[in-house]
């Protein structure tokens, strides 16, 4: 952080070492201590009652994180033991300092994550309009051969054999369209042979009747 301090005490609760700030945050003044002097200073039981606990905590050696408030203000304060000399260090941060770049990076996730959604719902839209307009082609291709077939099935039953159904593929529309065509070929054929056969039957009928 911008204004974190580290302070270090003995086994006692003694202030070995600690910067203003550290005074500031114990509510203490300044220790001059003589040399050869052991410093007067403790910080055991100052502040609030989660504060003291973690001081009591570093005089028996032990180690942690922790989260306190201090005059309305949040301070992560991390210990840890220095067995070899048998202090204790203190390291301590207002919150909204180390906290304020994971809020930042959380921010932009949440900003990434809204862009992502606009992104998807936008792609899912363009896929649905292009499914349905591509079905819509599709059902245009598939039934428009089958209105002509019924166009030409329609007028066949007019009475109009010359009609022959456009063949433009060589699936099983136009298949069937060959096949109508083929159909209305023969039929119409078998009609004009009938009517061959019935005026040649007329004639001879009528070729007797004068006999």
């Amino acid at each position: 952080g911008e204004t974190g301090f580290a302070f270090l005490i003995d086994s006692a609760g003694r202030v070995i070492a600690m910067t203003d700030a550290g005074y500031a945050f114990f509510d203490l003044e300044p220790e001059i201590v003589p040399v050869d002097e052991i410093p007067k200073q403790i910080v055991l039981g100052l502040g609030p009652a989660e504060l003291q606990d973690i001081t009591q905590k570093m005089t028996q050696g032990g180690n942690g994180l922790s989260k306190v408030t201090v005059e309305d203000v949040e301070y992560y304060l991390a210990y840890v033991p220095l067995e070899s000399v048998g202090y204790s260090i203190g390291l301590a941060a207002p919150a909204a300092e180390l906290e304020s770049e994971y809020l930042a990076t959380n921010e932009r996730v949440e900003a990434e994550n809204k862009n992502t959604q606009r992104l998807t719902t936008l792609i899912l839209v363009v896929v649905l309009l292009g499914a349905a307009m591509l079905s819509q082609v599709i059902s245009q291709t598939l039934s428009s051969p089958l209105l002509q077939l019924r166009a030409a099935a329609d007028q066949i039953t007019q009475g109009n054999l010359n009609v022959r159904v456009p063949v433009t593929s060589r699936d099983e529309i136009g298949v069937l369209g060959e096949t109508f065509n083929t159909m209305t070929t023969q039929l119409s054929d078998l009609i004009g042979t009938l009517e061959q056969r019935v005026a040649e039957r007329t004639k001879a009928l009528s070729t007797v009747a004068q006999v």
